[in-house]
């Protein structure tokens, strides 16, 4: 279950865009603090992509993860040093849009601390153990119910 190339490239412009035009972060100075772990042209089983700056915080797993045969989307990481702005809900509208386009079915909230519970529960992850998931098609719902209540 390889990641080719074309989909390593849409996963990194998916959490750059998110890091530049929603959070405000401007990708030419912030140097290492983007990490892009094991990409390759002739295509990769797993691929994470770890931010941190100033106090906000990304990293996120795609792929076969655990050599499972299994293609998740995993966020094992995400805080921000400015909370209650809607960019946790943000990020997931972008990672819903990949997972539609490059197929992850569940995406996954790794070992998840209190808040991260109370986040997922917002938009009905089900904790199961250390982690908490839900179907992509189940979020891209939740996120379309939660905008529409706000208008």
């Amino acid at each position: 279950m390889m990641i080719e190339y074309e989909e390593q490239k849409a996963l990194l412009k998916t959490i750059k865009d998110f890091i530049s035009l929603d959070l405000g972060h401007d990708l030419k100075k912030i140097g290492y603090s983007l990490d892009c772990r094991f990409m390759d042209p002739e295509g990769v089983n797993a691929l994470k992509i770890f931010f941190e700056k100033y106090g906000d915080q990304i990293y996120i797993k795609f792929g076969d993860i655990y050599g499972q045969g299994i293609k998740e989307l995993e966020i094992s990481v995400i805080g921000f040093k400015k909370t209650k702005k809607g960019y946790g809900t943000l990020l997931l509208s972008r990672l819903v849009e990949i997972a539609e386009r490059y197929n992850y079915p569940v995406i996954s909230i790794h070992a998840p601390n209190a808040n991260a519970i109370a986040f997922g529960e917002k938009f009905d992850f089900k904790m199961h153990g250390n982690y908490m998931d839900i179907t992509t098609a189940d979020l891209k719902r939740n996120l379309l119910a939660r905008k529409q209540a706000k208008f």
